[in-house]
């Protein structure tokens, strides 16, 4: 265990590394006690000028805030995204997932005894688990775009479901951009069922349309008709569209 060299105590923190220079080689209390000489001191009084010399503006003068800046900038990050960076981007998304999975943020506990993100994707599992249908949870699918998007469910491997209360405009625009990307990933035989509360399927139509959404094998139903929705996966099970192929998925 490494040692303080002024208190002679082990340290208190795990990052310690003896090639770090300045505080880092002494534990967290002695520079905790030591007193900060900048602290409280205007910027003119530590450096003897209020222009900062590295040529950085602050606010409205800052160059970066220039509308053509933010478009040069913009297609600079996006030209750097080569073939080779998006597939090492995937692969480290591939490591990290397997090691931490998606245990987060599940509260839900279905009667499969399992827990689920929300009350919708629990009330659709408690249906779906009395059907004929199989069903796999949040399947990784790599996108066009360079990211990773989990879907909720993937019917008999082919049917892609998603599930949304869409009840917020932030949620919505993320959603709906989100679905777009999935839409043009995905191969044109393999269909997407999106199921919300009933009172926000024809909203979510209204700004699917108004943003030229392309609905081909696209299906929105409202989550509390298990008719329709059975009749649908029932339609999109049999028709000679769907080919039976595995999912796109992590390689």
């Amino acid at each position: 265990m490494p040692i303080c060299p002024k208190c002679n105590n082990i340290f208190q923190f795990k990052g310690f590394n003896p090639r770090f220079k300045g505080f880092k080689k002494t534990c967290f209390w002695c520079n905790y006690r030591a007193p900060n000489p900048t602290r409280g001191k205007t910027y003119k009084e530590i450096y003897g000028t209020d222009n900062p010399n590295c040529g950085f503006k602050c606010g409205e003068n800052n160059i970066a805030k220039r509308d053509d800046i933010k478009q040069k900038i913009s297609k600079g990050i996006k030209s750097s995204y080569t073939k080779e960076l998006r597939e090492l981007r995937r692969r480290q998304a591939l490591i990290n997932f397997t090691k931490r999975g998606l245990n987060f943020s599940k509260s839900v506990e279905a009667t499969d005894g399992q827990k689920y993100r929300s009350r919708l994707e629990t009330e659709f599992v408690n249906w779906i688990r009395d059907t004929r249908f199989k069903y796999e949870y949040e399947i990784p699918v790599f996108m066009d775009n360079g990211h990773m998007k989990i879907v909720d469910f993937i019917v008999n491997g082919d049917i892609f479901i998603e599930i949304s209360g869409y009840a917020f405009d932030d949620w919505r625009d993320r959603f709906d951009d989100a679905i777009e990307n999935l839409r043009k990933t995905l191969p044109c035989n393999k269909p997407i069922l999106i199921l919300t509360y009933d009172k926000f399927v024809q909203l979510m139509k209204d700004r699917l349309e108004s943003k030229e959404i392309n609905y081909t094998n696209f299906f929105i139903q409202g989550i509390n008709d298990k008719k329709r929705i059975y009749k649908k996966l029932s339609f999109l099970d049999s028709i000679n569209l769907i080919e039976r192929k595995p999912h796109v998925c992590l390689p």
